[in-house]
């Protein structure tokens, strides 16, 4: 482009103040929301590039019953024939702990706690802004916004925080924030020697050694294996391992479901890519057709000036470079705008998304590529348009030209078909300001529609019950998860809830009940339906999981947090209680220890230990797996009006 082709175009756009405002006006909104989509598409495909190798290192998938979660080979070292260990360059083995704290000598703070081994880091590499890397037990690592919201701008190296497991560890370093974004969301790292007990099931990456067969790996590991292998007859269920690229992992909702833990884990779906890609598409070409009908509107009036100028030999060439200088400079005008219009609406649209978004080098390119290739686009036509029009054709009024009057009715019929809005007449010019206006508000529209749609959080199934009366009773039998997995099976149970009963504090965590200080019981809230099963029935299942005479201790768990104790909050309910235990005390050689009390509080336990057995088949369980198959199988009967029988086996 020469100055002469710059001054002329200046000069045109200058002088058709109507046509440039209105055009720089719909564009810069239109290339705004398409970079804005653009971001998050690019955001949504580049998750944990900076994982080293993203595409050779491998989650663990577990299958159960249909039921798939991400899961650890740690107990596969028992099935040889599934995988030879000699194959696995890096491992690294994760515990989640969405609902975590630390404190210090003033307030308590909720984190996101990743519990990682030393090969985490050379699988994931995050840069280390500030100190070093964990070097012992009693060190962790905070992200900068975890710093900045403890100990704002104080130098957080080597200050010592209380951790939610009664230990103190020291802030050894911290972790930038990285410019892609991660699956794996989290506020502090720690050590998984920091304690030999953590109450998740962990979930593992692996990478393999280069020519390792991951389609023999996974065809191995599709033979079904027992999840109780010495009570086959009683627990049939069955399970499987796969291997899975974590790229492809993050598309998986099931999975990432599955872990019990949103605070931490996200996911992405595909189908969202695939309907904001089409519709940032959408909203560029009514940009491009808009864009190129205000410049045939506009340039009607120059008619002559091209006939002139072709009469006086005006190469084609020429004419061209003239119509691209117009257009690369309302586009580059357009495209800062857009620009401004995106660093005014960062803040919404970051918290619409829940994201913040930084500048990177994407962004650079895409408004190169946009200012390249946009002006040729729009300025195709015309020139093919003026080029190859006759000068006397030129010279003629385009209104009366039906070739011109035709075409301004396809690019019009086109861009309305778009917006699916009749704005009127397709070819009165006096109409033309408002077309733009309504252009840019349907514009800004789209964008909000698309924007909610992409950033609204998939919701959770919830459970449902029939619209028929309930009651409910609270249960505690040791660790909850074995006792909420037996009371679901029985028929006329129609929902259970673990959490935390009868303490002493507000909103208690699990780190917390554990420490012994609450007073809370690990309870499974029942919800029954008394025309299926009534709570004589439910009690007398309910102490076959126990030991009563037990005191503070179910199996291999201890603490008053794992006492039993039926709570009630219907008053009437104490006398069936008690007449319920005092006939069931008579089997026993030992007093009782089951507390039968009113329900004093109850909160709900994390999401991670609601239905975990269920999402976890091979965890720890105090309950024999015999009784699962008991409970199932039990009948309530009854002979004659009121009277109890007791269960069938």
């Amino acid at each position: 482009m020469c100055i002469r082709d710059r001054k002329y175009a200046w000069r045109f756009l200058i002088r058709s103040k109507s046509y440039t405002v209105i055009n720089l006006l719909g564009l810069a909104f239109s290339l705004a929301c398409c970079i804005m989509l653009m971001r998050y598409i690019h955001r949504e495909l580049t998750v944990d590039t900076h994982c080293i190798d993203r595409e050779h290192v491998y989650g663990v998938i577990q299958d159960m019953d249909g039921n798939r979660g991400m899961a650890t080979i740690e107990n596969t070292n028992k099935d040889s024939i599934y995988i030879d260990h000699r194959y696995i360059e890096k491992r690294t083995s994760l515990i989640l702990m969405e609902q975590d704290f630390v404190s210090d000598e003033a307030s308590r703070y909720t984190v996101r706690t990743l519990v990682a081994d030393s090969c985490y880091f050379q699988l994931f590499p995050y840069r280390i802004v500030q100190g070093t890397p964990i070097k012992s037990p009693e060190s962790a690592l905070l992200t900068e916004v975890c710093a900045r919201r403890i100990f704002g701008h104080d130098n957080p190296i080597g200050k010592v925080l209380h951790y939610s497991n009664g230990k103190d560890i020291t802030v050894s370093g911290i972790i930038a924030e990285p410019t892609c974004k991660t699956m794996i969301q989290f506020d502090i790292v720690v050590s998984n020697t920091l304690s030999s007990f953590w109450e998740r099931m962990p979930i593992e990456f692996v990478r393999f050694t280069p020519g390792t067969s991951i389609k023999k790996m996974n065809e191995l590991g599709k033979q079904a294996r027992w999840v109780n292998p010495n009570w086959k007859n009683i627990d049939a269920r069955q399970y499987t391992f796969s291997f899975i690229p974590i790229a492809d992992i993050y598309w998986e909702p099931a999975y990432v479901q599955d872990a019990g833990c949103p605070a931490m884990l996200t996911y992405g779906k595909r189908s969202h890519i695939y309907i904001l890609s089409c519709v940032c598409l959408l909203l560029l070409l009514t940009g491009i057709i808009n864009f190129i009908n205000l410049y045939l509107i506009g340039t009607q009036r120059r008619g002559k000036e091209y006939g002139l100028k072709k009469m006086f030999g005006i190469k084609g060439t020429t004419l061209f470079l003239q119509i691209l200088t117009e257009n690369g400079l309302l586009v580059g005008c357009a495209l800062l705008l857009a620009w401004l219009l995106i660093e005014i609406t960062i803040i919404p649209v970051s918290r619409l998304l829940e994201y913040p978004f930084t500048y990177t080098s994407f962004d650079f390119w895409l408004s190169a590529g946009i200012w390249v290739i946009l002006p040729i686009l729009t300025s195709i036509y015309p020139f093919v348009k003026y080029n190859y029009a006759s000068p006397v054709s030129s010279i003629r009024d385009a209104t009366q030209s039906k070739r011109t009057v035709h075409t301004r009715i396809l690019f019009l019929f086109i861009q309305y078909i778009q917006k699916s809005q009749p704005y009127g007449s397709l070819s009165c010019y006096n109409f033309h300001r408002v077309r733009g206006m309504k252009q840019i508000i349907f514009i800004f529209a789209m964008l909000m529609t698309c924007l909610s749609y992409a950033g609204k959080p998939e919701g959770r199934s919830e459970r449902r019950t029939d619209m028929k009366p309930m009651k409910e009773i609270y249960l505690a039998g040791g660790c909850f998860w074995g006792t909420e997995h037996f009371l679901k099976q029985i028929e006329g149970v129609e929902a259970t809830q673990v959490g935390y009963a009868n303490g002493n504090i507000a909103n208690p965590t699990y780190q917390q009940v554990c420490t012994g200080t609450t007073d809370f019981a690990e309870t499974v809230k029942v919800q029954y339906d008394p025309d299926e099963v009534d709570l004589p029935f439910l009690i007398d299942l309910y102490f076959k999981t126990i030991d009563p005479t037990s005191l503070n201790k179910q199996g291999e768990d201890r603490g008053t947090q794992y006492r039993t104790g039926i709570y009630y909050t219907d008053t009437a309910d104490l006398p069936v209680i008690r007449e319920t235990v005092d006939r069931l005390a008579a089997n026993y050689s030992r007093p009782l220890v089951v507390e039968i009390e009113p329900l004093k509080n109850f909160y709900l336990a994390e999401d991670y230990h609601q239905d975990y057995l269920d999402k976890n088949p091979g965890g720890y369980c105090h309950i024999n797996p015999t009784l699962f198959d008991l409970a199932r199988k039990a009948k309530m009967k009854k002979e004659g009006d009121g009277e109890y029988l007791n269960l069938e086996k």
